[in-house]
């Protein structure tokens, strides 16, 4: 029994996998034309024809029977021999109860499982513009009353992000996420001699300043949060979706510790121009995303994301005193971070099964 044509757009509306029986790979032919039609509207074909290893992009079974083997199908667009030159097709109804479990199916719980990387940019951290260096006495090591003045800053230099996360989707379109990333927060320091004493008996200062600039100073961090994910189209070609996540970073390194080396005539010296008291430690971070997933095969989606980690960081407001401490700040910063992922979606009706 043919079905009526209201019971047909019910059908289509719940179904996502659509199996064409008889799909011709010439486009003159009506299952060819039909078939992409349906592709572009967003189902998945799985083409039957055992003349051909792949239509339309898609692998082509030799049966019916091969094909549910490998995916759920909700509905079977047949096209018989002396057919082929009709305008129109006939969906048939495989599976008792279809209406039904195409429900329930997409209703069933689902879990996508991320890794992806990306590249994130950086941005200026702090600048002193009059930092005071005491000339120490060479017998004493202590302060001699003289200053040399020189002018620091520090930036954050792009770098890469690299990032796990998992997603829970009790609901078809919300879900609850976690990730936990490898962040790169490499300092680039740059510092100028604003001012030379001409009585101090070398130029230890400029040596500093010039071994600062040249150094590449190193920096990473550990971010762990947690968010909700909003999604759209979950099961078209192009699933937009939108995230927010509250957690925190756990810096590896300082922000503010100044250290500069200089050479004289007993050898190589460090020496701490600004000193952080508790270098590293851990900063509240919040985030915002959005971005789309395509599948590019069952069971896996590409994942293409746009986000902005605001993370707090600690930054110099003032000059250091002659015990190389200065006054600092926690304030947020703007990361913004282009991220490209594989998904490995696990559902119990389609793709991977848990």
């Amino acid at each position: 029994m043919t079905p009526s044509p209201d019971e047909l757009r019910a059908l289509l509306r719940r179904a996502r996998t659509i199996a064409v029986v008889g799909l011709s790979p010439k486009p003159i032919r009506p299952s060819h034309s039909v078939a992409r039609y349906l592709q572009r509207a967003g189902y998945r074909i799985v083409p039957v024809n055992p003349g051909h290893a792949e239509i339309l992009g898609e692998k082509s079974y030799p049966s019916l029977t091969a094909a549910a083997r490998d995916h759920t199908i909700d509905l079977v667009d047949v096209f018989r021999r002396m057919m082929r030159r009709a305008t129109f097709a006939v969906l048939v109804l495989v599976l008792a109860g279809a209406s039904r479990a195409a429900a329930q199916t997409s209703q069933q719980p689902t879990i996508v499982l991320t890794i992806g990387g990306g590249v994130i940019t950086g941005h200026g951290l702090w600048t002193i513009d009059k930092q005071p260096l005491c000339l120490l006495n060479q017998s004493t090591g202590s302060c001699s009353g003289l200053y040399d003045t020189l002018t620091l800053s520090r930036s954050i230099s792009p770098s890469i992000v690299l990032g796990a996360s998992g997603t829970y989707f009790p609901w078809p379109h919300l879900g609850i996420h976690a990730e936990i990333s490898y962040v790169g927060f490499p300092n680039d320091d740059a510092c100028t001699a604003r001012f030379l004493n001409p009585d101090a008996p070398d130029e230890r200062a400029r040596q500093m300043c010039d071994n600062l600039s040249a150094a590449s100073g190193r920096g990473s961090a550990i971010s762990l949060f947690v968010g909700a994910t909003l999604r759209a189209a979950s099961r078209r070609a192009v699933s937009p979706y939108l995230r927010g996540n509250v957690g925190f970073v756990s810096f590896s390194g300082s922000t503010t510790e100044v250290v500069g080396a200089y050479i004289d005539g007993t050898g190589a010296h460090e020496r701490q121009i600004i000193e952080d008291l508790s270098p590293g430690g851990i900063k509240p971070m919040l985030g915002l995303a959005t971005g789309f997933t395509s599948p590019v095969g069952s069971g896996y989606q590409f994942r293409f994301e746009l986000r902005d980690m605001m993370t707090a960081m600690e930054r110099l407001t003032g000059p250091a005193n002659d015990l190389a401490v200065a006054p600092s700040a926690n304030r947020y910063f703007h990361h913004f971070a282009l991220i490209l992922g594989l998904d490995v979606v696990l559902e119990k009706k389609r793709g991977r099964r848990y």
